[in-house]
């Protein structure tokens, strides 16, 4: 290859990299000045967001850069869950999937050991607290859902409350441990996947459907569905999942295309 032909060849991605970086600047710019028709500010969006994603702003490509910007104006809170539901007129009514996903690639995770919404953390004296936690226990309070609760109310990470169980003879394992800081993380996700559920509404990047709704990147279901193996034939950039209570304690959870709400499968908890 002659040295012109390299030059010439340098010169071209270097214009291409220019003309593709304004286009990310030009998006930035945009998700800076106005991420959804109430105008709030992007910072509150761009805080919720992975660092990866957040990185992608800066080097991705423009394709990324946009994946980003979307994903940053679903994360900007709305008033509570199924607020947005209620501003694009009748919900639709979405068929169940009828492909039940095999046990050996369910998620392995138990929500029913803890309870959805955790009490709110307390600032009273440690010692008050351990005489709740005798009083709970005394009560007949299975030590998995007060682990939980101890967490929550002291802020302490799961192993010192594990430890403090153990101190007044009620021993937690470490693979108990693992099972209940699962479950709280089901949970957590929940309520937050249900919010970035109702933004994609509201954005009307989605249609409202009738049920329990949430909007899931796939990048995110190994920390909130841990040990979930999703067959090749439905692997999706993002899913609309929808939770149906079985009667308690026992959950499904339908995985639907999105934005089409297509049916893929269901998942026994």
């Amino acid at each position: 290859m002659s040295m012109h032909s390299t030059i010439t060849r340098s010169a071209s991605s270097l214009k291409s990299w220019r003309r593709d970086e304004k286009q990310r600047q030009r998006i930035r710019n945009q998700l800076r000045r106005s991420i959804h028709p109430e105008l709030v500010v992007a910072e509150c969006a761009l805080a919720a967001l992975p660092d990866r994603d957040v990185a992608l702003l800066h080097a991705g490509s423009v394709k990324n850069v946009r994946r980003v910007v979307n994903a940053a104006r679903r994360r900007v809170p709305v008033e509570a869950p199924g607020t947005a539901e209620k501003l694009k007129g009748t919900p639709r009514a979405v068929p169940r999937p009828t492909w039940i996903l095999r046990e050996r690639r369910r998620p392995v995770v138990i929500p029913a050991l803890v309870e959805a919404e955790p009490p709110a953390k307390s600032q009273a004296p440690m010692t008050l607290i351990l005489d709740d936690l005798e009083a709970l226990l005394r009560t007949g309070k299975h030590r998995y859902p007060t682990l939980d609760w101890l967490h929550s109310i002291t802020g302490l990470d799961w192993l010192q409350c594990a430890e403090i169980l153990g101190g007044l003879g009620f021993p937690v394992d470490e693979a108990a441990i693992a099972m209940i800081e699962n479950a709280r993380a089901f949970w957590d996700g929940l309520a937050e996947f249900r919010r970035i559920y109702a933004n994609a509404v509201r954005l009307g990047e989605v249609e409202a459907a009738v049920g329990t709704w949430t909007f899931v990147e796939a990048s995110e279901l190994p920390a909130w569905l841990p040990g979930l193996d999703v067959p090749r034939m439905h692997r999706r950039k993002s899913y609309l999942v929808r939770l149906v209570p079985c009667g308690r304690p026992f959950l499904e959870m339908d995985f639907h295309a999105c934005p089409s709400y297509r049916p893929l499968f269901r998942v026994p908890l």
